[in-house]
């Protein structure tokens, strides 16, 4: 259940979207989180759209805003304090996040963006209102975004998961 809800059996979610990694999800706006750590992907129009409410009115929605620095505050954890490898995130070293639609599917997942694992990128959900979820809300987003994100940093380490994807998963 934990790896189905992780994203790791995801396939059938992908034939839908005709997707193989982020590499060809192309989305209406991106920002760079506050301490440039990260690129959140979001459409303000569509299914993917999140909650479009800006109550600071700095032009970016709340939901977002949130997202970006709940990724800026998991890479100071997990990097900064706990002193683990940045993780794989390409030649620019910024994590792309992508916030979709994944009606209660899963709560998100990290893709390799090829076999080198040089980059990643994460896909959290848009709202994680769905009664599919256990936790919802910003508190569900939270949680996802660090263990997604630590994702990326053990895909540093390890290309492969292989038979051991419960480990990645237990220690994420």
């Amino acid at each position: 259940f934990a790896i189905e809800k992780c994203g790791f059996d995801k396939p059938y979610l992908d034939i839908g979207r005709n997707l193989t990694n982020c590499t060809n999800a192309n989305m209406q706006e991106i920002i760079l989180s506050p301490n440039g750590h990260c690129y959140i992907h979001f459409d303000t129009t569509g299914a993917d759209a999140p909650d479009l409410e800006d109550l600071d009115m700095d032009g970016i929605p709340d939901y977002i805003n949130n997202v970006a620095t709940t990724a800026d505050s998991s890479y100071a954890l997990l990097v900064e304090t706990m002193n683990f490898n940045d993780g794989a995130n390409g030649i620019d070293n910024i994590t792309d996040i992508y916030v979709i639609e994944l009606s209660g599917s899963a709560y998100g997942w990290t893709r390799k963006m090829d076999d080198s694992c040089v980059d990643t990128c994460v896909e959290i959900d848009n709202n994680y209102d769905e009664s599919n979820y256990y936790t919802h809300g910003l508190t569900a987003m939270q949680v996802t975004l660090i263990h997604e994100y630590f994702h990326t940093i053990q895909l540093g380490y390890q290309c492969s998961t292989g038979s051991d994807s419960y480990f990645y998963e237990l220690t994420s």
